[in-house]
């Protein structure tokens, strides 16, 4: 719609249906919901205000102009009958069954103005009773959205109407985890002076913590803390809020968290530590603070592997050089006899290798189906890594004989390949 008021005007006159859906799925009350004089003249000859668009958001005109800050038309859709609490009721009753789990994404204009920060529009939605605790359908409410935004002003009115605080999505996300999750340290402060649950999980055990970790805010990070955030919280996979740090490299934040005592060493359901997400990463200088402050650079996962073994396998030199010199074990071994060395050859990472073999690794350990470095290395055709170990094997006359015996098989698959 182009704005036009009297060739619509002419339209109207001429019998124009100001209900009919366009193919773009709106009527022209939704197209001109930013356009005050049309607006008027569409509901003076008609037009339904309370009209759903077919798309999947099920929009309405109101919250066309709820996001457009048109105030003078809200008031308008209002005075015609518009429904401030419209969230398509057909749709949600008949997602009532299932409703925590859909992601269809109908909103009210209340949402829509909380989430786009028309403070103006949220007042006068609420002066003409609109619901503060109507859910979309993911189960977000208006406090939702305007504290994931950090509207401050908007939180603060939603929560003088008696928005519930601590009120949880299908996700279980409460609008404390949202605006930690997203960086906003005032939206934080004033949600925990109100009373927020400040260890509320989600359906999958994410605090607010968590969520503040694993973006990086570390103001965020430290109003939680010193709000009495649990530092060791873990997740139903047993993921701390150091293991989310870790895994980013949001380094502060994990200095942030070993000064409150995070245990360095908790694991996941699956015995795997921060320092092996660092080491599998390649988060050297997360590495390096975990040792520092005493990570066991030996654990074991419950398959066996260890951050020697993660960083070996993705070709992490320098974190293997720096695990080695801080005691890393060679020698062991994963619940099915690989080693460092074994995987390292077999993803043809031979950087590794180099660092395995010069700290006396063992190229002729086998697994427990009997494979040893140069077997992987040749069924890989990893051709330079097994130079590399009869190089090495050259070196000791212990195994001369074996150096020369690979010189040989490396000769035969280069002939045969």
């Amino acid at each position: 719609m182009n704005g036009n008021t009297s060739e619509v005007k002419s339209l109207l006159q001429n019998g124009a249906n100001p209900n009919h859906f366009s193919a773009n799925y709106f009527t022209a009350l939704h197209t001109a919901s930013e356009l005050n004089g049309i607006v008027q003249m569409l509901l003076e000859n008609g037009a339904e205000p309370n009209v759903v668009s077919t798309t999947k958001g099920k929009i309405t005109p109101l919250v066309f102009a709820c996001s457009k800050e048109h105030i003078d038309i809200v008031s308008k859709l209002l005075r015609y009958s518009a429904d401030g609490n419209l969230c398509d009721e057909n749709v949600l009753l008949k997602h009532e069954a299932n409703i925590k789990t859909s992601t269809a994404q109908c909103v009210s204009p209340l949402y829509t103005a909380s989430q786009n920060g028309h403070t103006e529009i949220v007042e006068y939605l609420l002066q003409n009773r609109a619901d503060v605790k109507r859910r979309c359908v993911n189960g977000n409410t208006a406090l939702h959205t305007a504290s994931e935004r950090g509207h401050l002003s908007i939180v603060n009115i939603l929560l003088e109407n008696d928005s519930e605080i601590n009120f949880q999505s299908s996700s279980g996300s409460t609008p404390l985890y949202y605006a930690s999750a997203n960086g906003r340290t005032e939206t934080v402060s004033r949600l925990i002076q109100l009373g927020a649950d400040i260890n509320k999980s989600t359906v999958t055990g994410c605090s607010s913590l968590h969520g503040a970790a694993d973006n990086g805010h570390e103001a965020v990070i430290s109003v939680l803390l010193t709000n009495g955030a649990n530092v060791n919280q873990q997740t139903e996979g047993g993921l701390t809020a150091l293991y989310f740090a870790a895994r980013k490299s949001h380094i502060e934040v994990v200095n942030i968290l070993l000064r409150h005592n995070a245990d360095i060493n908790l694991c996941t359901v699956q015995d795997f530590s921060p320092l092996h997400t660092a080491s599998e990463l390649g988060h050297l200088n997360v590495v390096q603070a975990l040792i520092q402050n005493g990570a066991n650079v030996n654990h074991q996962s419950n398959t066996g592997i260890t951050a020697l073994y993660f960083a070996s396998s993705k070709g992490r030199s320098n974190i293997a050089e720096f695990l080695l010199r801080n005691v890393a074990d060679l020698n062991i071994y994963t619940v099915q006899g690989f080693s460092p060395l074994h995987t390292a050859c077999e993803q043809g990472q031979i950087e590794v290798v180099k660092v395995l073999l010069k700290h006396n690794a063992d190229p002729f350990h086998c697994t427990n189906g009997g494979e040893n470095a140069f077997t992987f290395t040749l069924k890989k055709q990893h051709f330079l890594v097994l130079l590399q170990l009869i190089q090495n094997c050259a070196l000791s006359r212990k195994y001369i004989f074996l150096a020369l015996a690979g010189f040989i098989s490396l000769i035969l698959a280069f002939l045969y390949e």
